[in-house]
């Protein structure tokens, strides 16, 4: 008999799935990342790209080409996909 691994959920709003494009703004603009929105609140996100190396803890991000940024602080990442909170 297989052991079933139960994921405790912890956020506080459900996230919608989404497919959306979005980048990620580093240093005043900077550097800039391109990313894709798996998932979105309006308390946060889960962002997907090629690598987070680099990514730090604080960081902008924008959907409309820097006209308006979500301050966003990083909760957990993998290899490829960053979770944030928005400030």
């Amino acid at each position: 008999m297989q052991a079933m691994h139960v994921v405790q959920e912890r956020r506080r709003v459900q996230r919608m799935k989404v497919l959306k494009t979005a980048k990620i703004i580093l240093n005043h603009h900077s550097s800039i990342y391109d990313c894709t929105v798996r998932n979105l609140t309006n308390l946060g996100a889960c962002l997907e790209l090629g690598s987070t190396n680099g990514i730090p803890v604080v960081f902008d991000l924008t959907f409309d080409s820097a006209r308006t940024c979500r301050p966003c602080r990083t909760i957990w990442r993998t290899n490829n996909k960053v979770g944030v909170s928005f400030e």
